[in-house]
């Protein structure tokens, strides 16, 4: 998946690159608050199906942005565990 990563940032550029991430995080936002409305009615599944292909989107963003600010595997993973117990820490 590297090299098609690649081949999309080269051909958007870092600006628009970055562009694109804050529509597809916006997209799935919006995605999201349909579904809220929408969940008691017969296109719940539906909604659900776009939610699920903008997540696809976002996942494919978040890696541009890992390779774009050479984020490596360990400090992502470093940092959502400290996310993960700052976030269970306010819940108690």
């Amino acid at each position: 998946m590297e090299k098609q990563l690649l081949e999309l940032i080269s051909n958007y550029g870092v600006d628009e690159t970055l562009t694109i991430v804050i529509e597809e995080c916006l997209e799935l936002g919006k995605c999201i608050t349909k579904y809220k409305r929408e969940k008691n009615s017969k296109n719940l599944e539906y909604h659900r199906d776009r939610i699920i292909e903008e997540i696809a989107d976002v996942v494919i963003c978040i890696e541009m942005l890992t390779m774009l600010f050479g984020i490596k595997e360990e400090e992502l993973r470093i940092q959502t565990e400290v996310k993960m117990q700052r976030n269970l820490e306010r819940i108690k």
